[in-house]
């Protein structure tokens, strides 16, 4: 029996809707076709304005303008500048820091990282008795560290805090060596290191602030700027332009000579030393005053600030005669109705390392 579809009137109903739903397939009546000018336009309830640029000012037209010269004459940088600059975190490490204090320039800030380093390294190699010369050391704070370590930097610690080391050279297997210890070794201990990185960080910034100084006394008008108040430097200061630390002079090679001889050649090496390093004071000294001559009481009373110790006045005055004997070019004594003066020759090119060879040509 064939049944069609008269039969079922729902079924046909059913069929008629879903036709009536299905999206007709002729493009002239698909959503795709319409076209957007028959939409009906809802921007044309809402005007907007046009907006208005306002003109900039000859002022300002200049400062961008000068910032695009800048821009455009601008070099790139070479692989070794790039190598060579500061890391920027070396740079922002003050940022960091929960104590607030006095910056200090890159190439001190370094010196006091070294010298924890240098105290930790030395103190670890007493416990265990290993050998504490200079080679031993080096080679220990490079690997340990990954940072250099020469010996000037070690001199230059030894400049400011004197005490901290004890230097001998010493003959191991036919060849010299140079044995760093440090005087309170026995008692030693980590709260040490960091009381003693305390010690050389107050030195450098005594230093630094002697350069500040300096800086704003050659200031036109004269300003008036505490550092320890504002806990920063001057903003016309070049503080990474200062100049770099001293270096204090080694211990002399031992030779094989009787025991008198060697005691006299150890006093002449201290005095020596001591000479040598009044010729660094001297220059510090001098650079902070804009005239080159001082009463020979307020020197004396300067170098003995300088050194932080009481010394006899007779002792410094007869050392700063002394350096007038040797250097008669760059220090003389003037005799005036109100006291000795001490000049120096500013124009003159004296250096450390010359002055130290030529003193040591007196006491060999």
């Amino acid at each position: 029996m064939l049944h069609t579809s008269e039969s079922f009137p729902q079924i046909n109903q059913d069929l008629e809707q879903n036709v009536l739903k299905r999206m007709p397939k002729d493009l002239d009546f698909s959503l795709k076709a319409l076209k957007t000018d028959e939409l009906p336009c809802r921007q044309s309830k809402f005007l907007i304005p046009p907006s208005k640029v306002n003109t900039l000012s000859l002022e300002t037209m200049e400062i961008l303008n000068t910032l695009n010269l800048n821009q455009q004459s601008r070099t790139p940088k070479s692989s070794e500048d790039i190598l060579n600059s500061v890391s920027a975190r070396e740079k922002y490490q003050d940022l960091l820091d929960p104590m607030r204090k006095l910056p200090l320039p890159y190439k001190y800030k370094r010196l006091l990282t070294l010298h924890e380093y240098i105290d930790t390294t030395i103190h670890n190699a007493t416990l265990r008795n290993l050998p504490t010369a200079f080679e031993n050391i080096k080679q220990a704070i490079e690997s340990t560290y990954s940072n250099t370590f020469e010996l000037e930097q070690l001199q230059k610690i030894i400049f400011l805090c004197p005490h901290f080391y004890t230097l001998a050279w010493e003959i191991d297997e036919d060849k010299e060596k140079l044995l760093i210890t440090i005087p309170e070794s026995e008692t030693f201990s980590l709260s040490s290191i960091h009381n003693r990185n305390n010690e050389l960080f107050k030195e450098l910034i005594k230093l630094t602030k002697r350069y500040h100084n300096s800086h704003l006394a050659s200031l036109i008008p004269k300003v008036h700027f505490d550092p320890d108040v504002a806990m920063t430097w001057h903003s016309s200061f070049a503080i990474h332009d200062v100049p770099d630390v001293n270096l204090a002079e080694l211990p002399e090679k031992k030779t094989l000579e009787s025991p008198i001889v060697t005691k006299v050649s150890v006093g002449k090496q201290l005095r020596a030393i001591r000479l040598v390093q009044l010729c660094g004071i001297l220059q510090g000294i001098f650079e902070d005053v804009k005239t080159p001559s001082i009463f020979m009481k307020s020197l004396l009373k300067k170098i003995e600030a300088e050194k932080g110790k009481n010394e006899d006045p007779m002792l410094l005055e007869n050392d700063v005669v002394e350096l007038c004997e040797i250097f008669h070019t760059w220090i003389s004594i003037i005799k005036t109705g109100s006291g000795d003066v001490v000049r120096i020759n500013k124009q003159l090119d004296f250096s450390q390392k010359t002055a130290a060879g030529k003193i040591k040509e007196k006491y060999n």
